[in-house]
């Protein structure tokens, strides 16, 4: 474990020295940036698969409508909506007039909707 005692300052350190440490940080960087790479796109992949959207979506309207500050968050700069722009309850109503406009789950009947939300939960 490192401490105070054991720390070598970089200007004390030889060139070479200082070269291998910023090589290895630099192969390290390019590890964690191709893991991050992959993350993402199986993401894109597993969320293009059946109705996975519309799944996270109404899970996130749900928890928002129980009083999850962070989902109404989340679907609000979503949305676009950004709050230091405008007052708590405009925000709100704009954001449920934004959702009624492009709600993608319109064509849905409400028995339908019943069980998205009972799978999400």
């Amino acid at each position: 474990m490192a401490n105070e005692k054991n720390l070598i300052p970089q200007n004390q350190r030889t060139k070479n020295e200082q070269r291998e440490i910023a090589r290895k940080g630099g192969l390290q960087s390019g590890k964690v940036r191709a893991e991050r790479k992959l993350l993402k796109e199986e993401l894109k992949i597993l969320l293009n698969e059946g109705n996975c959207q519309k799944k996270i979506c109404l899970s996130l309207i749900n928890k928002a409508i129980k009083g999850n500050i962070k989902a109404f968050e989340v679907i609000r700069d979503t949305i676009g909506e950004n709050y230091k722009e405008v007052k708590s309850t405009e925000a709100v109503s704009t954001c449920v007039t934004i959702v009624d406009d492009i709600n993608p789950f319109s064509e849905l009947t409400v028995e339908e909707l019943k069980k998205l939300i009972e799978e999400n939960e």
